[in-house]
């Protein structure tokens, strides 16, 4: 494994009930163990409460009901203004800052964080709330996507990484 998305996504694909074979090295030793996927809601209820009862995002943001791609992944998002940007020192960047990630989403899964900034969407650049909408509304349940995000180090420098996942069912 190279990423945390070879291990997540093969996982994300098993259905609940399911046994999965995981290998990994621990002190430079490698062992074996299965596992057996469950439901995340009932594994962590408390997160899935704070989901349902999370609001609707505002309009304008990224969730526009639950049938949404964007509600899907849990994310919400706005574009990033010319304040915005000053304030998060992303001045010689563009895209959509994520406002918010939903608990047991795929957002979550994959590793996004409030203040991201989103500047592309499987290589295609993310200019506007416009174009995520579209980007995000071309993809399909199953197809692999992979997200370039800028975000803060701890150390306050600016990275640029990769997050990638499968995209889920709508109903997910």
């Amino acid at each position: 494994m190279k990423t945390g998305g070879d291990l997540v996504d093969p996982i994300a694909r098993t259905s609940i009930g399911e046994k999965v074979h995981v290998t990994y090295l621990r002190d430079r030793q490698q062992h074996e163990t299965t596992v057996t996927v469950e439901d995340r809601t009932k594994i962590f209820p408390d997160r899935a409460e704070a989901e349902a009862t999370q609001p609707e995002a505002a309009p304008g943001g990224s969730a526009r009901g639950s049938e949404s791609p964007a509600a899907a992944f849990g994310l919400q998002t706005e574009d990033l203004t010319p304040e915005r940007a000053r304030r998060a020192d992303y001045q010689s960047y563009h895209g959509v800052i994520v406002t918010t990630v939903t608990p047991v989403s795929f957002g979550e899964d994959v590793g996004f964080k409030r203040g991201d900034l989103i500047e592309e969407i499987n290589h295609v650049a993310v200019n506007s709330m416009a174009d995520y909408r579209k980007l995000l509304g071309a993809l399909k349940p199953g197809q692999e996507a992979v997200f370039k995000v800028v975000r803060h180090s701890e150390s306050d420098r600016l990275l640029t990484i990769f997050l990638a996942g499968v995209v889920p069912a709508a109903n997910q």
